[in-house]
């Protein structure tokens, strides 16, 4: 062979095959000391116990190669990590994976924090942690993230692995671990250890969006809050005007509460609020002259609202209730009738549940009145009485799964498991009423038993369906429909994860809009389009495709909304009429269940192909900003050619169409 010969490689010619041998297995090398550290890197920065499979994905997004010039293999990537145990510098976590976890890790974990590959491993986390599908695409990619410590280390990489830059864009990152954010959460990722070399380096808006995400935490005593409160203290004597009046404010409340009153002065100095006065009667009712912090409370109370323009909430719990202990102290039973009605008001509620923050106020004082029988379980020690609204909502799904029937263990554990219950139930339900459904007047026919007979039928009445010149129309219209119908659902998820930062649960509730769009257009079809005009609206098809594209641009949930009524209005606009001219014409050529069964067969057929065809393009890596792009010229393009389709029809076939209109202005049924 030459040298400019190219050796070229295929299937040998037929005259030559023999049986192929399978190839030899790959030779296992042992790990390098690189090696060992670039595992050990992978663990430190994954923060929690993790499969091989994870490192080994990670490794590969980072482009890591052995000596030799190759990625590591899985079974390569099990030796480095068995050596790593057997070194004392990893352990193996029973049903867990491999963890690093200890304080040389952590230090280990903030130095690659603190260096150039931060952003890869920011970038590089989730989609390792998803399956390592498709090409790495950062936060924005598709991934949950179900487990605690997990969260926790996905929130410290992103923050201080420089993955986001500002309170928008973190906004954003937080679609994987939006069912479980919390402020005990975030304030774990970026605390425990609080590193404050790493927090001073992001970018003031994020920093700042991040303060104030943690809220009124930092003014409570708990451990994990200590070292960032420190910080801010020290920020607040070196310069105070770099901090929000907001975050100043919450940090005096929390030196309030520990009594340093002095503290709490400093961090009002030079402050212009009309929420000072509240702290002016807090100072006070810490001094305990009662009378004089409730003749204070009041006065700031009223001036606040009037300020703000609300009757209640106009300042945090940590400020107000002081003013319900400063009546409560005084020796009246007036003080104690304003003290309840104050509490009362600030619950929202004309009866406050006594487990409830102001609930709680509003019921011992009903018993220090005589109003109210006592509840003991209200005064019970629970560990976090006032719940945020993931831990009310965990606390309802509890409720709800504690459920069950007499003398049956339905063995309901998880929310996916009472979902579908619940819609079997539903189905059971439906199931109960068709038996009540009643016979009508017209005679049963006998059909064949025949297999092969039902299948030609069945071939037979759609294809006469298919043929029929308004009934193709109608039939492509409500399939194309139906297809994008089923699938909009799962695009809807997939976007409002990507432009708003949604969870799976926040997203639903957008899917809920379109339905009412929907149902909108609907009604507004049946009442102003008659039959024979049924082909009008097949532009608002085009419409349709149009809009699902639009959705891209948009990223703010209140233009949202509007804008999934508007898509749901124009798809029910367009369905109702052109259903009700394809049941027309089936009913005409070969009877109502005939006909359904031919539309029910088409439409599920669409839902496959549009399922199968949104499902691929995010297989391969597609954004999903893209797939919808790609999804809606679908849409769009399938209509204009049943547009066309049409128009041909009215020129080529004119006679025939004006014939079926005709019957369609006269027929009865």
């Amino acid at each position: 062979m030459g040298r400019n010969s190219v050796a070229v490689t295929g299937p040998a010619p037929l005259a030559a095959s023999r049986p192929a041998t399978p190839p030899p297995p790959r030779p296992v090398h042992q790990p390098t000391p690189a090696d060992l550290e670039a595992v050990y890197d992978t663990l430190c920065v994954a923060g929690s116990p993790r499969g091989k499979t994870f490192v080994m994905n990670l490794l590969r997004g980072l482009g890591h190669r052995a000596e030799r010039g190759a990625r590591l293999s899985l079974a390569e990537v099990t030796l480095a990590l068995d050596a790593l145990c057997a070194a004392g510098r990893i352990t193996l976590e029973e049903d867990q994976g491999y963890a690093a976890t200890d304080a040389a890790a952590r230090r280990r974990r903030d130095e690659l924090l603190g260096g150039e590959m931060a952003p890869a491993y920011a970038r590089l986390w989730l989609w390792a942690h998803g399956g390592a599908y498709g090409e790495p695409v950062g936060w924005r990619g598709s991934g949950y993230i179900g487990d605690r410590a997990q969260a926790v280390a996905w929130l410290r990489l992103l923050v201080y692995g420089r993955g986001v830059d500002d309170p928008k864009s973190f906004n954003l990152a937080m679609a994987p671990v939006r069912g479980m954010l919390s402020v005990e959460i975030l304030a774990q990722a970026l605390c425990e250890p609080f590193s404050p070399a790493l927090f001073e380096r992001l970018s003031l808006p994020l920093r700042m969006g991040l303060l104030s995400m943690l809220g009124q935490g930092l003014g409570h005593g708990a451990p994990v809050w200590r070292p960032l409160r420190a910080w801010l203290d020290e920020r607040l004597a070196k310069a105070p005007e770099e901090l929000p009046a907001s975050l100043r404010m919450t940090l005096a409340e929390g030196r309030l509460h520990r009594g340093d009153i002095a503290g709490m002065e400093a961090a009002l100095a030079g402050l212009q609020s009309p929420a000072l006065p509240l702290f002016a009667a807090a100072r006070l009712a810490q001094r305990g002259q009662w009378a004089e912090a409730a003749a204070a409370y009041a006065e700031a109370y009223k001036e606040l609202c009037k300020v703000l323009g609300r009757r209640r909430n106009v300042a945090p719990y940590g400020l107000l209730w002081l003013y319900a202990l400063a009546l409560a102290a005084q020796p009246t039973v007036a003080a104690w009738t304003q003290a309840r009605k104050f509490c009362v008001a600030e619950s929202g509620s004309r009866t406050p549940e006594p487990f409830d923050a102001w609930g709680l106020w509003a019921h011992a004082l009903g018993v220090r009145l005589g109003n109210d029988a006592l509840d003991p379980a209200a005064f019970t020690y629970r560990e976090n009485p006032n719940h945020t609204p993931a831990q009310a909502e965990l606390l309802a799904l509890r409720l709800l799964l504690a459920l069950d029937l007499p003398f049956v263990d339905l063995g309901l554990t998880t929310p996916p498991e009472a979902a579908i219950s619940a819609i079997v139930f539903i189905y059971m339900l439906a199931a109960g009423f068709n038996l009540y459904i009643p016979r009508t007047e017209a005679p049963l026919q006998r059909m064949n038993g025949n297999l092969w007979w039902l299948v030609r039928d069945f071939s037979h009445c759609n294809a006469r369906l298919w043929n029929d010149k308004l009934g193709q129309i109608s039939l492509a219209t409500t399939t194309l429909f139906w297809g994008v119908a089923g699938n909009l659902r799962y695009i809807v998820l997939a976007w409002a994860a990507a432009a708003l930062g949604y969870s799976t649960t926040q997203a639903s509730s957008l899917v809920g809009v379109v339905a009412i769009g929907t149902a909108v257009g609907a009604v507004l079809a049946s009442a102003l389009m008659r039959l024979d005009r049924a082909t009008a609206v097949i532009p608002m098809g085009i419409g349709m495709g149009l809009l699902v594209i639009a959705m891209n641009f948009i990223d703010n949930v209140w233009v949202a909304a509007p804008f999934l009524v508007l898509l749901g209005g124009l798809g029910g606009f367009l369905v109702v009429p052109m259903n009700a001219l394809l049941q027309h014409r089936g009913h005409n050529l070969m009877g109502a269940g005939r006909s359904i069964a031919v539309q029910n067969f088409n439409e599920q057929a669409c839902i496959l192909g549009l399922g199968a065809f949104y499902a691929g393009m995010t297989k391969f890596g597609l954004s999903a900003f893209a797939a919808i792009t790609l999804f809606g010229l679908v849409v769009a393009g399938i209509m204009e050619l049943i547009r066309r389709w049409h128009a041909h029809n009215l020129r080529q076939h004119a006679a025939e169409v004006d014939r079926l209109l005709a019957i369609a202005r006269s027929d009865g049924h």
